[in-house]
């Protein structure tokens, strides 16, 4: 927005052109595909309701639709623009998703190194079940165990 003011105050005959090009960036940002902020929001959305690492593959598959429906556009109407643009998001979208078990691992190791404390509880019977916001108790082969000794019994051999 800084930029927004300093360039009408610059060039105020251009007021209406410098406004679309912000917009159109401010916008594009915006779009549901995780490595722009757009995505971000979006995986923060499904973490509410999936499990964390199943929202992560849930928003990258999402950012995969989307680039293909770019990919229609860019049949429909030509543009270097565009093909720049989603060879760019693909590559980062496959990146991440590639990256995906490390920030798994990354939000297991924070819950069992700090102290949380969640209104809910949720019974799991795999690891691959942690949800962010839920304290949880793990039901292994007919046995129970809170979240701080299985996470504590997964990370004391490494």
């Amino acid at each position: 927005m800084f930029a927004w003011l300093v360039l009408i105050y610059l060039f105020p005959d251009q007021k209406s052109l410098i406004s679309i090009y912000h917009f159109g960036i401010l916008f594009f940002n915006f779009l549901p595909i995780y490595p722009l902020d757009g995505g971000k929001i979006l995986c923060l959305f499904f973490h509410v309701f999936l499990p964390y690492k199943i929202s992560f593959y849930t928003t990258i598959l999402f950012g995969y639709f989307l680039l293909f429906c770019f990919i229609y556009f860019y049949f429909i109407s030509f543009s270097f623009n565009i093909l720049f643009l989603v060879v760019f998001l693909f590559i980062k979208l496959v990146q991440e998703f590639r990256k995906v078990p490390y920030y798994y691992e990354k939000f297991l190791l924070e819950r069992y190194l700090n102290y949380f404390y969640f209104n809910k509880s949720k019974i799991i019977d795999s690891l691959n079940k942690f949800q962010r916001g839920y304290r949880h108790l793990i039901k292994k082969n007919g046995v129970y165990y809170t979240e701080k000794e299985y996470l504590e019994k997964k990370y004391k051999n490494c």
